[in-house]
């Protein structure tokens, strides 16, 4: 997915990979490009999302987050999850955005959440008989898509844009007797980028609000936090 070099003072690659920024945008905006590309991808060719559906997120990585902010875009009302160690900062963001946010842990999965009841910000409930429209799987946790499947009413949908460390587990008698919609999502091309520039330029998606800025000598800082889950997205100044 990557190669090394990014932080060099010049840097050689292929013409055609290079995307040139919009007017209006800055550098440090320029950084969200390519990760909310992916997420233009998904909700524009793999999720069938609709207008006011009940849709969750599960994981609040910059990932999540963005699927969040496209899937409210899109008309939908979104919960978000996480974990505990996700409360302070990740959680707390998508909280701050407005959405409805679900702390999750092994004892307590996201399907005992929907089962007791969970409700929006205006007191109503959110989701029907326990179940949701559409779940985007953006954590990375094999037990979390394994779950997804319960938690998706029955003709559903579940976008699965996320990898794992592992083979997963899947039901796939209760797939095929609910016929549920599952799909995957991989990557995006050239003109996703610019539709995420759009989304940018014209504020349907706010890049200021999820970027934790570091200086140059705090790059190390920058990917340790990063690695412990201690920023939304990290981006560094370059001068």
């Amino acid at each position: 997915f990557h190669r090394n070099g990014g932080f060099g003072q010049q840097v050689v690659l292929e013409s055609d990979r290079v995307v040139p920024l919009m007017k209006g945008l800055m550098p440090e905006q320029g950084a969200l490009v390519e990760p909310l590309s992916i997420i233009v991808n998904a909700m524009h060719n793999k999720c069938n999302i609709k207008p006011v559906q009940d849709v969750v997120v599960t994981g609040c990585g910059i990932i999540g987050l963005m699927s969040a902010e496209l899937a409210r875009a899109a008309g939908a009302r979104v919960a978000i999850t996480g974990i505990a160690h996700d409360r302070e900062v990740r959680l707390k963001k998508a909280k701050e955005r407005g959405f409805i946010t679900i702390e999750v842990a092994p004892e307590n999965p996201l399907a005992s959440h929907l089962n007791k009841g969970i409700k929006d910000a205006k007191g109503n409930a959110f989701g029907t008989h326990g179940k949701v429209d559409l779940l985007i799987e953006c954590s990375g946790v094999p037990q979390v898509l394994s779950e997804a499947i319960s938690v998706v009413r029955p003709e559903g949908d579940i976008c699965v844009i996320a990898t794992y460390p592992k083979e997963v587990e899947i039901n796939a008698t209760h797939l095929t007797r609910t016929s549920l919609n599952m799909r995957g999502s991989m990557g995006s091309c050239r003109a996703d980028y610019m539709v995420a520039q759009r989304l940018m330029v014209t504020g349907v998606f706010p890049s200021e609000a999820y970027t934790n800025l570091y200086e140059f000598d705090d790059i190390t800082t920058a990917f340790e936090d990063s690695i412990k889950a201690n920023n939304v997205k990290a981006v560094i100044k370059m001068n």
